[in-house]
């Protein structure tokens, strides 16, 4: 198989909160990825039941540590594998480099199985994103391979969404951010007696810096909704609207876009225990493409 062709393997990670039926309708396969729960570790492979969602984040609230397995060399090369046996070429879109190993591994891998099978093509597409703003990628290439574009014109296509595609958030609890490394003790004390809920975002390089400090929820819905706003370019892709068990809040940002743009197409997803393992219970994203970022903030 050619690179002209357009009849080409789109798969993605199981960070990525895309809309299911939407996946199951253009083939798109998930690479599974490991999380646990307490002592005992599973594996998420892009769907569970609503019991499970509800257990994982009973279980994180009942202080429950958990945390996530990243997808080795060699199980890319097995996934690779299994398409270039069939002369299938690929397109695979990766949780961003800036949070994980996994743009590296599939890169090394895709590398060693073309190596084997040199009449397939294997492309790995760094979104620099995660959960919905992956979604977002995944439909925008599931799109252009039905416009016809052949894997190297959609991967070069997706490459030139970097900073394109935003995933803002807030979260409830500042101890898995902690936990995480990106705020310190005495930040995570502090938030918790003023109620502060930091403002998040994915940078253009996929990785996650701190826009503001909102004053409770409320005022951290209206900052989100505020985000999305000013970067919305009222494109026909979706936009995604993710929580970590907080459906209520999630709920009223829904609403708030509605109003802004009633004939915007919203997802509603139910947050990943990959990402939501990192983020907590309460967790409330908006992900969609757009303006380009429109905001420098320091790593500092």
């Amino acid at each position: 198989m050619g690179t002209n062709d357009t009849n080409y393997a789109i798969i993605t990670d199981a960070a990525a909160d895309i809309d299911l039926e939407v996946a199951r309708a253009g083939g798109v396969k998930i690479i599974p990825m490991g999380y646990s729960l307490g002592d005992e570790m599973k594996t998420f492979s892009g769907v569970l039941s609503t019991s499970d969602y509800m257990d994982f984040y009973y279980s994180q609230r009942q202080g429950d540590y958990t945390k996530t397995t990243q997808i080795t060399q060699e199980d890319y090369e097995r996934y690779f594998r299994s398409y270039a046996r069939q002369g299938m070429s690929v397109l695979y879109i990766s949780l961003s480099s800036g949070l994980s190993q996994s743009f590296d591994s599939a890169f090394y891998a895709k590398k060693i199985v073309m190596n084997e099978y040199p009449g397939v093509d294997i492309r790995v597409v760094d979104s620099f994103s995660a959960t919905g703003g992956m979604g977002v990628y995944v439909e925008t290439a599931l799109r252009k391979r039905a416009e016809g574009l052949t894997l190297e014109e959609n991967c070069n296509y997706l490459n030139m969404l970097q900073g394109h595609v935003h995933v803002w958030f807030f979260v409830q609890d500042l101890d898995y951010l902690k936990r995480g490394g990106r705020i310190s003790s005495l930040k995570s004390l502090f938030g918790k007696m003023l109620n502060v809920k930091p403002m998040l975002m994915l940078d253009e390089m996929g990785e996650i810096v701190t826009y503001k400090n909102a004053r409770g929820t409320d005022n951290a819905k209206e900052m989100l909704f505020e985000l999305f706003k000013t970067h919305y370019d009222n494109g026909d892709d979706p936009i995604y609207v993710v929580d970590g068990d907080a459906d209520s809040d999630a709920s009223d940002v829904v609403e708030m876009i509605k109003r802004f743009n009633p004939r915007g197409e919203i997802r509603r997803r139910t947050l990943s225990p990959i990402i939501g393992a990192h983020t907590g219970p309460g967790m409330v994203a908006i992900c969609h493409s757009g303006k380009k970022m429109q905001i420098k903030v320091s790593k500092k």
